[in-house]
């Protein structure tokens, strides 16, 4: 019951990570941009965006959204954003997208778990989109309801009431990248 506000958009047209909505630019962390598309051929390939200009903790409500070609069969998990801290070696107070993670698409928010956030995340799922063709794929989050959207279609929604630190005010300002997870 609000307003929609498109913050920040990243489209590649100008041959950079610029955000042509707001002033929060990307930076390039190996990759290339080329005919409006960012690609990665290596791990370790990604775009950092200034988590802390962006505040996504200071939001009521978002969509993740991405047009996606995801490797074919990729053997290893396929993130498209992340959002949150780092904690020794994992991601914390976080929420992404991923077109493959643990076999599934998945779009994942987690809060104040600092040891095991995996266990304690709300979850929506659908198949992994690792098939070499062009995707859609969107979440949505209104500090209640995570939904899953892949090519135009509502595939999974799920609520945080069993986990209710699971809110955007619990995300962390430490990192916030494209192609890569916390």
């Amino acid at each position: 019951a609000q307003e929609p506000v498109l913050k920040h958009s990243y489209t590649f047209d100008d041959g950079t990570a610029k955000d042509v909505i707001g002033n929060a630019d990307g930076l390039l962390k190996g990759g290339k941009i080329e005919a409006g598309k960012y690609i990665t051929s290596e791990e370790g390939q990604y775009i950092e965006l200034p988590a802390k200009l962006i505040k996504i903790n200071t939001y009521t409500s978002l969509s993740l959204e991405a047009y996606i070609i995801a490797g074919k069969a990729n053997a290893t998990n396929t993130m498209l954003s992340f959002f949150g801290n780092k904690t020794k070696r994992m991601g914390t107070d976080f929420i992404f997208l991923s077109a493959k993670n643990a076999g599934y698409g998945l779009s994942s928010i987690s809060g104040k778990n600092y040891s095991t956030p995996w266990t304690t995340s709300t979850d929506a799922r659908c198949n992994a989109l690792d098939d070499g063709l062009p995707h859609h794929i969107v979440t949505t989050f209104d500090n209640k309801v995570l939904k899953l959207y892949a090519d135009g279609l509502l595939v999974d929604s799920t609520t945080n009431e069993e986990f209710p630190d699971n809110l955007l005010k619990n995300i962390g300002e430490q990192v916030a990248y494209l192609a890569k997870s916390g």
